[in-house]
């Protein structure tokens, strides 16, 4: 027998949860079109995606709760929330993409600063990042076909526990990915510690965030029977891959402050992908740009006064 608390109880947490976070997407989204108007195309555009499909996946999980509490009231207990209302597999369609979206972004950071541009160590992530998108791709699409989570469960268990298993090891790689590279480069330049920090503990939350959450929502899935918690905990994911680009996009200009120089005259724009590979590889192309002091020598003003002394 289903309980309200883990049913309508875990239902509007999750959504009100889901909410919040995507407030928060959007004040990110326009801080990034205020503070970088001359920003990357591809960033504006990315941004602008994310930002999109987490509105589209809002309506939808609100949609989703309006179908379970008000248009199957007057369904028995045991069969309201069993039932999955068309919005929710859309949702979950939403969610992978943004997925999607997040790991190929940092798939491609991971490239950047890469020495020698090493396809191979991008390549799993991109891999296992299509396996995680056609597993959700697959679940919502037995969904809609069923219509019952309990026959989901029953016959595609496996296809949900590995979209969200690929999803947590795809974090990992991501992960430790980014710290090899920033640990190995650390010690390289001192002037760069505070700012190599910073990129460290980011890396260290936002992966440990999305993991922890996807991990929970796949215990949730496996243990807990005649349960929505899973599903509470789902509508957050999305959310929090589309917060962590946004934040990763808009701490540059923090990164820039850190770095700021005692007494400079001049700042030049550089990336940190270029410090990072400057020891191999040879690469302008940007990737964590910040502001540093530019070695620029002021040029050297000589007057020279001549003077004639008439004796006699």
């Amino acid at each position: 027998m289903m309980r309200v608390e883990q049913t309508v109880g875990a239902l509007l947490i999750g959504a009100l949860l889901a909410s919040f976070l995507s407030g928060m997407v959007s004040l990110q989204a326009i801080i990034f079109y205020k503070t970088f108007p001359k920003d990357a195309l591809r960033h504006k555009i990315l941004v602008g995606i994310l930002w999109a499909l987490n509105l589209a996946h809002d309506a939808c999980v609100w949609a989703g709760l309006w179908n379970y509490i008000v248009q199957n009231y007057t369904v028995s207990a045991d069969n309201q929330f069993d039932l999955v209302p068309a919005p929710i597999p859309i949702g979950v369609y939403l969610t992978s993409i943004c997925t999607f979206s997040a790991h190929c972004f940092y798939a491609h950071r991971i490239f950047m600063l890469c020495p020698h541009r090493r396809w191979w160590l991008v390549l799993p992530i991109l891999v296992l990042a299509v396996a995680r998108m056609a597993s959700a791709f697959g679940t919502a699409s037995q969904m809609i076909k069923l219509g019952s989570f309990q026959a989901v469960k029953d016959r595609y268990n496996w296809m949900f526990s590995l979209g969200l298993a690929l999803s947590s090891t795809i974090d990992i790689l991501i992960t430790v990915s980014f710290l090899k590279l920033f640990i190995s480069n650390r010690s390289k330049c001192v002037s760069f510690e505070p700012v190599i920090d910073s990129l460290i503990l980011y890396s260290i939350e936002t992966g440990a965030i999305t993991c922890v959450t996807t991990i929970s929502v796949l215990i949730c899935w496996l243990c807990l029977n005649n349960s929505l918690v899973f599903l509470g905990l789902h509508f957050t994911i999305a959310k929090l891959y589309a917060n962590s680009v946004l934040a990763t996009l808009n701490m540059r200009h923090e990164l820039r402050r850190t770095r700021q120089p005692p007494q400079a005259p001049t700042t030049a724009e550089v990336d940190l992908g270029v410090f990072m590979v400057s020891h191999g590889a040879h690469s302008p192309t940007s990737t964590f740009d910040i502001m540093v002091p530019r070695a620029a020598a002021a040029p050297i003003q000589v007057s020279i006064t001549k003077s004639t002394i008439r004796c006699g």
